[in-house]
């Protein structure tokens, strides 16, 4: 994909692996992406911040109980 103007648009894909449950897991995910922002503005590599699509991969004993944000 590009921008309008011919740019390329950058998507991330952030995957994390979890075997068990925390209802902290939204806070974590924001706090990935907070860090990856700052680490693209701290080395001029962004003219634009690009999306991030965060994916939680559970695979405990048990059914994931904890809401989405």
């Amino acid at each position: 994909m590009y921008f309008k103007d011919g740019q390329p648009l950058y998507l991330y894909l952030l995957l994390e692996f979890q075997s068990t449950q925390d209802g902290e897991m939204p806070l974590r995910l924001l706090e990935y992406i907070i860090l990856l922002y700052r680490t693209l503005i701290k080395s001029g590599q962004a003219q634009a911040l690009p999306p991030v699509m965060p994916v939680v991969l559970y695979n405990g004993d048990t059914r994931w109980r904890h809401p989405p944000p």
